[in-house]
């Protein structure tokens, strides 16, 4: 169907593709981004933020897998009440509070996994011994940020249990490193550093 007559559409690209896949639409529709760094994108008023555990992977253009069911977190009650009809999609309601919370916590995962596997060519599972030194900064960073909902400690400990989960997995960026494709690191700590404005330990940095 055409994006153009849609009333809702997932948006599951990475995020530095986001905004000229919203053109290319051209669609009026309320956008769910499914992105990493959602947070860069919610100046947008068409864009819903949500947070989401499913696993899937391209094996060619326009052709995805589901490789691994999860839940998918949303606060809007329109997007919502239509994500909900899918038997597959495991769609929880939340306050919008507690999806700020999400967004954030993702974000901080995201900022020290990410770069530190793609940095040492490691697992997730592999990230984090010897370089304690470095979630802790970063988290203090993020949490020091004057609309983080989170402190620092609560950053820490979903780092932690996203590792433990995910132990054996290989992150997103450390694949786009090893596959010579563009990452997003600037719209993960790119925008924490923009956000801090120099206000935050540069060690983190």
């Amino acid at each position: 169907p055409d994006a153009r007559d849609a009333k809702l559409v997932l948006l599951c690209t990475k995020v530095w593709q986001a905004r000229d896949a919203l053109r290319e639409a051209k669609t009026s529709a309320r956008v769910v981004a499914l992105c990493n760094g959602a947070l860069s994108l919610v100046d947008d008023a068409t864009i819903v933020p949500a947070v989401t555990t499913h696993g899937c992977f391209e094996t060619q253009p326009f052709d995805v897998t589901h490789a691994g069911p999860g839940t998918l977190w949303v606060s809007d009650e329109e997007a919502f009440a239509t994500l909900s009809a899918s038997e597959t999609l495991n769609v929880v309601r939340v306050s919008e509070v507690e999806m700020k919370e999400r967004l954030w916590k993702k974000l901080a995962v995201s900022c020290v996994l990410n770069p530190l596997t793609a940095l040492h060519s490691c697992r997730n599972g592999e990230a984090l011994p010897g370089r304690e030194d470095v979630c802790r900064a970063v988290c203090a960073e993020i949490a020091s940020l004057d609309d983080c909902p989170c402190t620092a400690a609560d950053l820490e400990e979903a780092i932690y249990q996203c590792v433990a989960e995910n132990a054996a997995n290989y992150s997103s960026m450390y694949q786009d490193v090893a596959a010579g494709r563009r990452t997003e690191v600037d719209a993960l700590s790119g925008w924490v550093v923009d956000r801090a404005r120099g206000g935050a330990p540069e060690s983190a940095r």
